[in-house]
């Protein structure tokens, strides 16, 4: 958790962190995963991606918020158990054979300090032909993502079957990695 000392301009903040757009082009072939990226903050939640698991080529993926978003592009493949605000989610393809990074990013403001807070994650897990959500939440000292397979019970139900909690611990990542997390932005 970084803590950042500064005066907040509402207006600055709202046209830094009010926009959204889709920057991931989905695969259209290969083997494919549907992936929910989602939060009920009510703060902008960004997420970037990284090519490789050195964390080459960022790029912003999307901007996810539990309320209004301008440019706002809802986009939803009909994952069971979608129960957010319209741009609090996301949901795309996502090939399931190749490592890829992602780092979810949420801030918070209290008085004039801002709280960042990144969970960086490396999307192996993913199978061909599931379902999956990732659920960012930020608390007052840690984030997390909650990753989850939406599945059939045995009975026929529809559950979300919890896989891993990830941390904002950067464990695990390479120094190029870990340069990019730590570094500042003004979102």
């Amino acid at each position: 958790m970084k803590i950042r000392n500064f005066l907040v301009s509402l207006p600055l903040v709202f046209i830094s962190t009010g926009c959204s757009t889709i920057n991931y082009t989905e695969p259209k072939t290969g083997d494919l995963s549907r992936v929910r990226f989602a939060t009920n903050e009510t703060a902008v939640i960004v997420i970037r991606a990284y090519e490789t698991t050195e964390c080459t080529s960022e790029t912003e993926w999307m901007r996810l918020r539990n309320g209004m978003l301008i440019n706002s592009s809802p986009k939803s493949l009909g994952i069971p158990l979608q129960n957010y605000n319209r741009n609090a989610f996301k949901e795309f393809y996502i090939s399931s054979n190749t490592e890829k990074v992602v780092m979810f990013v949420g801030t918070s403001s209290t008085g004039n300090k801002l709280f960042s807070c990144g969970v960086p994650l490396n999307l192996k897990f993913l199978e061909k032909n599931k379902d999956y959500e990732l659920f960012y939440q930020l608390d007052v000292n840690s984030c997390s993502v909650t990753a989850s397979e939406i599945q059939k019970s045995p009975s026929g139900e529809i559950i979300k079957k919890k896989l891993k909690d990830y941390s904002n611990s950067q464990e695990g990542f390479g120094e190029a990695c870990v340069a990019l997390f730590k570094k500042q932005r003004l979102y």
